[in-house]
């Protein structure tokens, strides 16, 4: 008996002790997810031959209503050391616009005498600019940089502070590793409602003078360019301060300022603009959801991330809006990504500005259909608008 007894303690310890290292490990796991995702972070400013893409998404209503997507590959050892490919969307429009670019590394006889040329191309255009700047640095190298992301991290570990208890490891197979949190609104610091209000306001009280006209306003006709200049006239009688909008027949009526205009009986609500989204909320927004899911392989370096932030709001007629922002990123080919050098179509129109014209310091070669066009001394021409002063031609009806 007394050996069956001893038998059963023997047992007993065993379980204790098993069930003690499990729960160990487990809470081990959970509590080491936060400084692992920071860790994470931190690794990819030093590493120096990745891709990479991330997604902006602005939500609204639970619809992606605006997106930035941005597609980055590094290889500093390369022949071409950087790609960045750009992607905007408006959900909900077929409007894409997409930049790409190209940082490659000179032959030592370049006319430009620059290290690097900097290719990038918007349509059928392609623009090639000389860079004497490192495409990459370390940022072990650099003291500021150093001290920059010490402050940044000290930062982080301020606002973040209890919650990073809340990590949750949920898996950890073949080497990856992947943590979650999940908050609801009342589990956020204070601060951030307190933030989020203030940017609010920020965001409905900017100043500017605006002129907005009925999509159906024929802006072609000379009476139109009449109409156009009295309202500016209008404007400039109020002391440049408030909002003109010209109706389709031709009538200006004046608003003392940009939220009495959204809150007029001219204006219908516009979801494919996030100003426009921001005057229709009529109250503060308050936190729904925060929620962060990331993986990391064996060697604490980030593979995916998911951040996801959700508020609501209420518009002027008592309904319920959400508004959020999502960040996605994929991170993959560590140390063996190659990027292939730019083929331009021959079809296209190249500005070439790598070559110095002894004269003037300053030269383009223009290039279309694979013949040069002209050669001197040019320099290219783009499209601005003043500041603060702004004219739309389709964001109200009557």
């Amino acid at each position: 008996m007394r050996k069956k007894k001893h038998f059963y303690t023997v047992i007993c310890l065993i379980a204790g002790v098993i069930l003690l290292t499990t729960a160990a490990a487990a809470n081990y796991g959970n509590a080491n997810g936060y400084p692992l995702f920071k860790s994470a972070i931190k690794k990819l400013l030093y590493v120096d031959n990745f891709s990479a893409s991330v997604k902006f998404e602005l939500i609204y209503d639970g619809e992606t209503l605006q997106s930035q997507e941005t597609l980055v590959k590094l290889d500093s050892d390369g022949t071409v050391l950087k790609y960045s490919k750009d992607v905007s969307n408006s959900g909900l429009s077929e409007n894409q616009i997409v930049n790409e670019s190209w940082i490659v590394k000179n032959d030592d006889d370049s006319e430009s005498g620059a290290r690097y040329s900097d290719i990038s191309h918007s349509g059928d255009q392609w623009f090639i600019y000389p860079t004497y700047s490192e495409p990459w640095s370390n940022p072990a190298e650099d003291e500021f940089t150093r001290k920059a992301i010490r402050f940044a991290e000290l930062i982080a570990d301020t606002f973040v502070g209890d919650l990073k208890n809340n990590f949750v490891q949920t898996s950890n197979t073949d080497g990856k590793v992947s943590y979650q949190i999940v908050l609801s609104g009342n589990q956020l610091p204070e601060y951030v409602s307190a933030g989020l209000s203030m940017m609010f306001s920020a965001a409905k009280n900017q100043n500017g003078t605006y002129v907005f006209y009925h999509p159906d306003f024929d802006m072609e006709t000379e009476e139109a360019a009449k109409i156009r200049d009295r309202a500016w006239e209008k404007l400039s009688e109020m002391g440049n301060r408030g909002v003109i909008y010209v109706s389709a027949d031709g009538t200006i009526r004046y608003f003392a300022d940009i939220d009495e205009y959204y809150g007029s009986d001219v204006y219908e609500p516009s979801v494919d603009r996030f100003g426009d989204i921001i005057h229709t909320l009529n109250t503060d927004p308050t936190p729904e959801t925060a929620k962060c899911y990331f993986t990391v392989d064996e060697e604490g370096r980030l593979l995916s991330s998911i951040v996801e932030g959700i508020v609501s709001s209420y518009d002027r007629s008592g309904q319920k809006h959400t508004l959020g922002i999502r960040i996605t990123a994929n991170i993959n080919d560590y140390g063996t990504t190659v990027i292939e050098y730019p083929e331009i179509p021959e079809s296209d129109t190249v500005y070439d500005y790598t070559v110095n014209d002894p004269n003037t310091g300053y030269h383009v070669k223009i290039t279309r259909n694979g013949v040069e066009v002209t050669e001197g001394s040019e320099k290219a021409v783009v499209d601005t608008e003043p500041a603060g002063d702004t004219e739309d031609t389709g964001s109200a009806k009557e």
